[in-house]
């Protein structure tokens, strides 16, 4: 075996402090900067993946959209249908009011009606036109009639017709039109 020979090292380059921590930085700078830039990459493709499931969302929006505009629009037939049931029920409801006050009105002639008369019908039609027909026992009973018809607050436009006397007391007919009473 030979001898070992002494390791000899020649550096022809002065190192310093500086320089060490010059090439220590470096490496350091290059290591990360490295994984910065990699990184900085991988977010970048992820950004411009991103753009296209984007694009494809707005895309399918748009389709849904324009498919809920065509379901709007063929719900606007059943929409005006319903406006217009809607309508009608509320008109049958004031009718149904009106026809409250005219029972409430009828009734209240009934009540003012003189001893001595008794009435066979009433009928009242949609516009608030009466026609009764009755009998009254005797002749001052009808004259009492006749003047609370003329004067009623709740009858306008009384007319009596047919009137005939009997045995029995003085059968009559006659029309009015029943007045708008005010709502409390």
């Amino acid at each position: 075996m030979k001898p070992a020979q002494p390791h000899v090292r020649i550096n022809l380059f002065a190192v310093t402090k500086a320089k060490i921590e010059f090439a220590r930085a470096s490496a350091w700078a290059l290591t990360y900067g490295r994984l910065i830039l990699i990184l900085t990459e991988f977010l970048v493709i992820g950004v411009f993946a991103m753009r296209f499931k984007l694009d494809a969302d707005i895309a399918d929006a748009y389709e849904k959209l324009e498919g809920q505009r065509g379901i709007v629009a063929s719900l606007a037939k059943i929409e005006h249908q319903f406006l217009d049931f809607q309508g009608t029920v509320n008109d049958a409801g004031t009718k149904l009011a009106n026809q409250h006050d005219a029972a409430s009105t009828l009734f209240s002639f009934y009540e003012q009606l003189p001893p001595g008369i008794t009435l066979d019908t009433i009928a009242l039609d949609d516009k608030n036109n009466v026609r009764f027909q009755g009998k009254a026992s005797s002749q001052p009973s009808f004259t009492t009639l006749y003047q609370m018809l003329q004067t009623s607050t709740l009858l306008s436009n009384v007319s009596i017709g047919n009137v005939s006397a009997s045995r029995d007391g003085i059968t009559f007919s006659a029309t009015a039109e029943l007045k708008e009473i005010p709502q409390p």
